[in-house]
């Protein structure tokens, strides 16, 4: 089973490598996207990576990580609050918020 978990990690942050490559919206909605489905399955890889990838514009935040918010409170509430909470105020951190509501 942790064979299949690391295949899978690695097909996720592929898909995140290519994403951010584009450098454009289409890469931004295309990694949000990935990483609320990686968020599904494996928690808390999805959050080391979206953490590791910090947004160049601290105002608007880290979107990767708002994304995996909003799929991990789907099952687990409380450990998306306690998330959010850590995030710097931001655009991000606020559509967080708004997913937990």
């Amino acid at each position: 089973m942790q064979l299949l978990a690391s295949c899978d990690d690695l097909l996720w942050e592929a898909a995140l490598d290519y994403a951010t490559k584009m450098g454009d919206w289409r890469g931004g909605w295309a990694g949000s996207a990935a990483i609320a489905t990686w968020a599904e399955t494996g928690p808390e890889r999805a959050v080391a990576w979206a953490s590791a990838h910090p947004p160049e514009n601290k105002d608007e935040g880290n979107y990767y990580l708002s994304s995996a918010i909003g799929s991990i409170a789907k099952t687990d509430l409380a450990a998306a609050s306690r998330l959010a909470l850590t995030m710097e105020r931001s655009d991000a951190r606020g559509r967080a918020m708004d997913t937990l509501l």
